[in-house]
C-alpha cells in the first residue's frame, strides 16, 4: 500500500525540488556566488541589512532542496522496487 502513496507524493516532492531549484538560482544569479562559496568567504563586512535576510532565505532554500532530494530518492527508492518486485496473488 505505501508505494500507492509513494506515486501520490512523488509528483509533490518533484515541485518542491523544482521550485527550491529556481530559488536558489535566483539568489545566485543576483549575488554572482554560489551558496556554497559564499558560506566558504562569509558576507562581505559592507553588506547590507538586505543581503543579510537574503542569506537566511537562501540558506533555507537550500535546507528545502536536501530534504526535498532525500525524499524524492527515497520515494523512487520503493516505486522502483514496487515495479522489480511481482504482487502476491
Amino acid at each position: 500500500m505505501a508505494v500507492y502513496g509513494s506515486y501520490l507524493l512523488l509528483t509533490e516532492v518533484e515541485s518542491r525540488l523544482a521550485l527550491a531549484k529556481e530559488k536558489l538560482a535566483f539568489f545566485q544569479k543576483k549575488y554572482n556566488i554560489s551558496l556554497t562559496n559564499l558560506n566558504e568567504k562569509g558576507l562581505p563586512e559592507d553588506a547590507d541589512w538586505k543581503m543579510h535576510e537574503d542569506y537566511v532565505e537562501w540558506s533555507g532554500w537550500q535546507v528545502s532542496y536536501d530534504e526535498a532530494r532525500e525524499t524524492l530518492d527515497a520515494l523512487r527508492g520503493i516505486v522502483d522496487t514496487a515495479n522489480v518486485i511481482p504482487l502476491a496473488r
